[in-house]
């Protein structure tokens, strides 16, 4: 949601899906772009855009949350969507939109990782533990 200077309300979005997901971290940039990170365990997250072309991530997963990272541009507009998916719980719990359009992300995740950077290019993080069963931190850039 963006709300004017008069507190009054300029738009409103949602992001849903039929299970518990859930926005943990939000970063307004520069040039005013929002970013938001966090959750989810539906089978799709669906992004709204205040020009009615949103967007929609899968979940991968059959058990656990899978995290993502959202832009949107300071009218509201869905520009683009990421995510991190693997066979245990992944979680995004802090983001900053920079003034090229790019998000840094941290957050937290257990086993293997995979990261979906931009729309081409992903990449695979193992977490230190043996077994797996402690989670990892991580600092990823995301961009269109």
């Amino acid at each position: 949601a963006r709300f004017e200077g008069d507190g009054g309300l300029g738009w409103l979005v949602r992001t849903m899906g039929p299970r518990p997901d859930f926005i943990r971290a939000v970063s307004v940039g520069p040039q005013g772009d929002i970013a938001i990170g966090g959750w989810f365990d539906s089978t799709s997250l669906v992004f709204e855009s205040t020009s009615g072309d949103g967007g929609s991530l899968p979940h991968n997963s059959a058990n656990d949350p899978s995290g993502f990272v959202a832009a949107y541009s300071p009218a509201g507009q869905f520009r683009w969507a990421r995510r991190i998916y693997g066979p245990q719980s992944t979680d995004v719990r802090g983001v900053v939109m920079l003034a090229d359009g790019t998000v840094v992300a941290t957050g937290a995740f257990a086993g293997t990782a995979t990261f979906q950077l931009t729309s081409s290019q992903t990449v695979m993080l193992t977490s230190t533990s043996a077994t797996g069963s402690i989670s990892d931190v991580f600092v990823a850039r995301f961009g269109p």
